[in-house]
């Protein structure tokens, strides 16, 4: 018969190390490197929708500071500015205005404004009447889209 080995000849069991977890498997490094780029994409879609908007900031800013409607005009002129030049803003006729503020604006100029528009403009009208152009003008500068800008 065969002899039958003895306990004694038994080993302990070794148990294998711990699994490491770096470096990571190649699909890791590419899901890393898609979030990073998705991640920079979307920061960079950020900063520029801050960037282009900076001037709507300064332009509310302006608001809360006038104190005449022509300090009002101004501010409506030079956030046209932004996306127009000067020689083409020259040549606008008061109908062209009215019109351009409109359609930007997605909203008509009221006809109380548009009846007082020159006496604001030459800074001739009363004071009284500046809560109606801050009112309008706040919420043009709000909600204007350039023309040729997505809504």
């Amino acid at each position: 018969m065969d002899k039958v080995p003895s306990l004694s000849a038994l080993h302990d069991i070794v148990e294998p190390g711990r699994v490491s977890v770096w470096p990571w498997a190649m699909g890791w490094w590419i899901v890393l490197a898609v979030l990073a780029v998705g991640l920079v994409f979307v920061g960079g879609k950020f900063w520029l929708k801050r960037l282009h908007n900076v001037y709507r900031k300064e332009a509310l800013k302006a608001l809360a500071q006038a104190e005449s409607p022509a300090e009002v005009v101004a501010v409506l002129r030079r956030c046209v500015r932004v996306w127009r030049s000067a020689p083409e803003l020259s040549g606008l006729s008061q109908a062209e205005w009215f019109s351009l503020l409109a359609v930007t604006g997605k909203t008509p100029l009221p006809e109380a404004l548009k009846a007082n528009w020159d006496q604001a403009l030459y800074g001739s009208l009363p004071v009284e009447d500046l809560p109606q152009w801050k009112s309008f003008a706040e919420t043009w500068v709000r909600n204007h889209q350039p023309e040729g800008a997505d809504d």
